[in-house]
């Protein structure tokens, strides 16, 4: 395989009342990609490439809830054979207000990539719903704490993934991220 490259430009404009309103452009792609037919022998080279232009939206809602969603349009060319599409992605943040100290701080987040789905090549891009909880833990008063993280994600025909990490934040600046993925 030749180069991979991934470029992003982002903006996004809160409001005090309104929400807050994003745009964004990302490409990727990767060229030299050896052409076979059913052996080791290359054919030749080709390239793929995908542009997505992106508008996003989200609002802190009433009951401790969080909405968003986005709208995509997008375009991928597989070896000079071009497609385009719309997509659009939803997410929902909970945050609950619990009395015992242990639940204080956890959050519930819900997202569904590919509500609507774009079909680019060679076929629909299929959904995906991801469901997680984190917990941050708070240790020291110098801005120090470990959030916890467990993730369930389902797509498509895939069976489900299941996502677990942790996330060291040293005094709100510098973080150290680990994690495991199980499934398929």
């Amino acid at each position: 395989l030749g180069g991979a490259t991934y470029n992003y430009l982002g903006f996004v404009q809160p409001t005090l009342n309104s929400g807050t309103f994003g745009v964004g452009v990302l490409r990727y792609g990767v060229g030299d990609i050896d052409r076979t037919e059913d052996g080791p022998v290359s054919l030749g080279t080709f390239s793929a490439d995908q542009l997505q232009f992106l508008l996003a939206y989200s609002k802190q809602m009433p009951y401790n809830l969080c909405l968003g969603a986005s709208i995509k349009v997008e375009r991928q060319t597989i070896d000079q054979k071009v497609a385009s599409g719309i997509g659009a992605d939803f997410g929902l943040i909970y945050a609950p207000e619990f009395s015992s100290s242990f639940l204080q701080n956890l959050k519930f987040g819900l997202t569904i990539q590919n509500v609507l789905q774009p079909e680019l090549l060679p076929d629909k891009i299929p959904y995906i719903v991801r469901f997680g909880v984190a917990k941050p833990v708070n240790i020291g008063g110098d801005g120090d704490a470990i959030n916890l993280l467990l993730g369930v994600e389902q797509g498509g025909k895939s069976k489900v993934r299941i996502h677990s990490g942790a996330e060291y934040t040293y005094r709100g600046t510098a973080m150290l991220r680990s994690g495991i993925s199980k499934g398929d």
